[in-house]
């Protein structure tokens, strides 16, 4: 699972410890779930005015294009006994990830990160991408995994 900024280093900023990230998921390799409030966030957050000066309309069009191909979109969960995350906001990350017992929450959130401890008991790995990237590459199966 992957969080709005997650997905906007890996899509719209190129950032380098995405990169692994993109091309393992271009190649489906992993399999990337969201709900469809995770993708209302990031179109929300591609339409800021802020934003427009990395992501003009056509290419947010492009990312909410590759979003709605790539991620599989899931319901969201009814009420988990997930760890509470210090952003509300981040909450939906954490519930999902809790609920489906997602093998990875990929992340660079301060209050998402700190429940990574609380998640390996629930055997999820909250961690940045760049530490999924060492990790993945570290694996030598070419088995799917989900993210």
């Amino acid at each position: 699972m992957l969080d709005t900024n997650t997905v906007l280093d890996m899509l719209l900023f190129d950032d380098s410890g995405a990169a692994a990230l993109a091309r393992a998921v271009r190649a489906h390799q992993v399999r990337w779930i969201g709900t469809a409030r995770m993708r209302d966030e990031l179109a929300g957050v591609l339409q800021r005015p802020r934003m427009g000066r990395w992501a003009p309309p056509e290419r947010a069009a492009a990312i909410l294009a590759f979003a709605d191909q790539c991620m599989v979109v899931v319901p969201a969960p009814a009420a988990t006994d997930a760890p509470r995350c210090r952003d509300a906001a981040d909450q939906i990350f954490i519930d999902l990830a809790w609920a489906d017992r997602t093998e990875w929450l990929l992340t660079r959130d301060k209050a998402l990160l700190k429940l990574a401890r609380a998640a390996r008991a629930r055997a999820v790995q909250v961690c940045s991408p760049a530490a999924w990237s060492a990790a993945w590459m570290a694996r030598s199966t070419g088995a799917a995994h989900t993210a």
